[in-house]
């Protein structure tokens, strides 16, 4: 561990061979588990990509293989962290935005929204960057197509959903940290 270039964070040991058990047996499944929200990004990403060039096949493939195959992402997709689950969240939030944004909002679109990002917020802070994103292209949507009663309920069920959701934690933090 002392030589100057060792990127290893421990020493392994015969404890890690197969068959995995323990320990071992979870964090590989954990890394399993992070490989397919990876792949759920890809597609979120390809699904994203369909929604702002509708009819061209070429635009969403570009996007997926730009996220697939991006070398920091396949990285952090094959560790254990947040980001793993932060990522596929907050594409979810920016597919059903411009959904919404394409028909017109449902109450649908705010529980789907709401859940996502109280999901988001006890994944990852950064997630809660979307939340006024969130307000900012309903209340655009709500504006264009004058449904200021959806506007409101979907207002509503985001902001239940993330307080009961994560509401708890950041609850907690406070008290316990201030």
């Amino acid at each position: 561990p002392q030589v100057v270039g060792n990127k290893n964070m421990m020493i392994h040991t015969d404890r890690e061979a197969w068959p995995w058990r323990g320990t071992t047996l979870a964090v590989h499944l954990i890394r399993l588990v992070s490989v397919g929200l990876g792949a759920i990004t890809v597609w979120l990403t390809w699904q994203i990509a369909r929604c702002l060039w509708p009819g061209n096949d070429h635009v969403p493939l570009l996007a997926a293989m730009l996220v697939a195959f991006n070398s920091m992402f396949l990285f952090i997709s094959a560790s254990v962290n947040n980001d793993s689950l932060a990522a596929p969240l907050a594409a979810g939030i920016i597919l059903v935005l411009l959904r919404a944004l394409q028909r017109g909002q449902t109450i649908l679109d705010g529980l789907l929204l709401g859940v996502l990002l109280g999901l988001g917020a006890l994944t990852k802070l950064s997630v809660l960057a979307l939340l006024p994103l969130s307000y900012v292209a309903l209340t655009y949507d709500a504006r264009r197509r004058r449904t200021w009663r959806t506007w409101l309920i979907n207002g509503i069920l985001i902001a239940g959903a993330v307080a009961l959701i994560a509401g708890w934690w950041y609850w907690r933090n406070w008290a316990l940290y201030g």
